[in-house]
């Protein structure tokens, strides 16, 4: 009995992830989120949408940009969730509009540097 409430509990925690991967992507739906670190929860580091193919890769150009700091080089993977991008920048943490770059909302840390990485 206990294995079987373990492999329920282990089904239905992975059963959202399952149910986004499967439903058509477009931005802003859960499918196009990026929530984790690799992705998913499998962290397979693998994105469904669609609009970036190869037959126009080549033809790419950079929408906006946000500067993270002041000083420091600093590598991050953005978190994309319900349609807002959320990302370290130094001593705060913002949310971003993926789609413009426009800041949203901004939190700064109290003391010491906004993590670059999520565990």
């Amino acid at each position: 009995m206990r294995s079987l409430w373990i492999r329920l509990i282990a089904a239905s925690a992975l059963l959202p992830a399952a149910v986004a991967q499967q439903s058509n992507s477009k931005p802003g739906s859960a499918a196009g989120d990026w929530p984790l670190y690799g992705g998913n929860l499998a962290g397979t580091k693998y994105s469904s949408l669609a609009q970036i193919n190869t037959r126009n890769v080549a033809q790419l150009a950079p929408a906006w940009s946000y500067r993270l700091a002041e000083r420091g080089a600093f590598e991050i993977t953005p978190i994309v969730a319900n349609g807002m991008m959320y990302l370290p920048a130094g001593n705060k943490v913002v949310a971003l509009d993926p789609e413009t770059g426009k800041e949203v909302w901004t939190y700064q840390v109290p003391s010491g540097q906004a993590s670059t990485r999520i565990a």
